[in-house]
């Protein structure tokens, strides 16, 4: 049976079984400045997604993809025909439904971007000079996103809170308030 003692326990027991490797992948690019001789090109793994020009504004696109476990999904945003002022970043990133950026936004911090000449500016969300922009994570996805969004939270979790009660009198307590 389930409750509030277990909960979490099951959950993670539930997400380690979920074996999806179906991927609907949804990227939102928010673009200004380019011209028709822009070279953007963003991948899904090896699966080219977009390769090309893209009008100033918002842009979704997206691509369905299969990765095995044990294998990386990878996302990546290529130019070398960048000009000062031009400007391609990532505002969105949606897969199977959940939004990454919203409910995981320790993805933040896994943006990396490459110049040509080597030099690597971390939690860059797009492309502002000519290089490689990329986010790279584990699969199966969700059971990771789940463990990573624990292991960088601060909340620790106690058997007990000293109230000067007895256990049974602060279960009582808690089903008041949380119920």
């Amino acid at each position: 049976m389930l409750n509030r003692n277990n909960i979490e326990h099951e959950l993670d027991k539930i997400m380690e079984c979920s074996d999806i490797s179906d991927y609907d992948i949804e990227v939102t690019l928010s673009v200004t400045g380019l011209n028709e001789k822009s070279d953007t090109c963003l991948k899904v793994n090896d699966q080219t997604i977009h390769s090309g020009y893209l009008t100033d504004g918002e842009h979704t696109l997206q691509q369905k993809i299969q990765v095995p476990g044990d294998r990386t999904l990878e996302l990546s945003l290529h130019t070398s025909t960048h000009n000062h002022g031009q400007k391609v970043s990532v505002e969105g990133i949606r897969i199977n439904g959940v939004d990454l950026l919203k409910s995981h936004q320790f993805i933040w911090d896994m943006f990396k971007f490459t110049h040509t000449d080597g030099k690597v500016e971390e939690q860059n969300n797009g492309l502002y000079h000519n290089g490689l922009w990329n986010l790279s994570m584990p699969t199966p996805l969700f059971p990771w996103l789940t463990k990573e969004r624990n292991k960088r939270s601060n909340v620790e979790y106690r058997a007990h809170l000293n109230f000067d009660m007895d256990g049974e009198d602060y279960y009582k307590l808690l089903d008041n308030v949380f119920r």
